[in-house]
């Protein structure tokens, strides 16, 4: 489990814009322990608020803060829309976690994108959009069945390039961050 501090270090985040997006609730995290969860973890989860994180949490917030990056408040997306985005994929992202390379810098076979494509309407003005997720194939996939939409956006991150800049972060800063491989 990590502290804040721990997660604004791994992420990147500066602990003031964490705070703000604690007390609004715009953190996406995974609320409950898994099945095999220890008592200590369960105990955690019950008090933690916004004050303890799992390694999966950190890599959703990863995820959010680079989807926020790319679209940007000019665009009218905020914290609690990037949060939405991570959440409609955190069963990928999970899935994704725990099949990561031991290796930092080796390459995953498992990338998984994750974003956002926008729509705008005849006048220009945005209406709306969909999530997306998965492999590139599957996403480009996406991107040609909504061929009578007019797009205005497209945002994808690749969340196995997130997991790989926190775990360079874990280890410049003397953080323990596993993953499941190196439990194997």
């Amino acid at each position: 489990m990590f502290t804040r501090q721990d997660v604004c270090a791994l992420t990147g985040i500066p602990v003031a814009a964490f705070k703000t997006r604690a007390r609004r609730d715009q953190l996406p995290t995974v609320n409950v322990p898994s099945q095999g969860a220890t008592d200590e973890i369960r105990d955690r989860a019950k008090e933690r608020g916004w004050n303890w994180f799992s390694p999966v949490d950190v890599l959703f917030i990863a995820v959010q803060e680079r989807l926020m990056m790319e679209i940007g408040y000019a665009d009218g997306s905020s914290a609690a829309t990037a949060a939405k985005i991570v959440e409609s994929n955190a069963g990928d992202i999970g899935r994704m976690y725990w099949l990561a390379s031991p290796t930092i810098g080796e390459p995953s076979p498992h990338d998984l994108w994750v974003g956002y494509l926008g729509y705008t309407d005849q006048g220009g003005r945005n209406s709306g959009g969909r999530n997306l997720g998965g492999d590139l194939v599957s996403v480009l996939g996406q991107l040609k069945a909504d061929a009578e939409q007019q797009k205005a956006r497209l945002v994808l991150v690749n969340t196995s390039t997130v997991l790989r800049d926190i775990r360079n972060n874990a280890a410049r800063f003397n953080i323990t961050f596993p993953v499941p491989a190196d439990w194997r």
